[in-house]
C-alpha cells in the first residue's frame, strides 16, 4: 500500500518497519484486546498511515466504540 502512495524509505528518508509481531496494549470495554506492532511499541515516534475501506461483501450492523482514549473507550452503539 505504501509503495502505491509513493511512500518509500527513500522518499521519507527514514526506515519503514512492519511485522506481524504484536504487543497487547490494552482492552476495550467489551473485553476485545487492542494490539500494536512490537516495533512501533518500542519506537520513539510512529507515523500512522491508514486506509479504511469497508469490505464489499460485509452485511449487517456496524458496531463501533465512541471516540475517546483508545484504552478507555466510550459506550458502544450500532449505526
Amino acid at each position: 500500500m505504501l509503495k502505491q502512495l509513493v511512500i518509500t524509505e527513500n522518499s521519507v528518508e527514514a526506515p519503514i518497519r512492519s511485522s506481524m509481531d504484536v504487543v497487547e496494549v490494552g482492552r476495550l470495554a467489551s473485553g476485545l484486546p487492542v494490539y500494536t506492532d512490537r516495533q512501533a511499541y518500542s519506537a520513539d515516534k510512529v507515523i500512522v498511515i491508514n486506509r479504511v475501506k469497508p469490505h464489499t461483501a460485509f452485511r449487517g450492523a456496524i458496531i463501533r466504540e465512541e471516540p475517546g482514549h483508545p484504552l478507555q473507550p466510550g459506550r458502544r452503539f450500532a449505526r
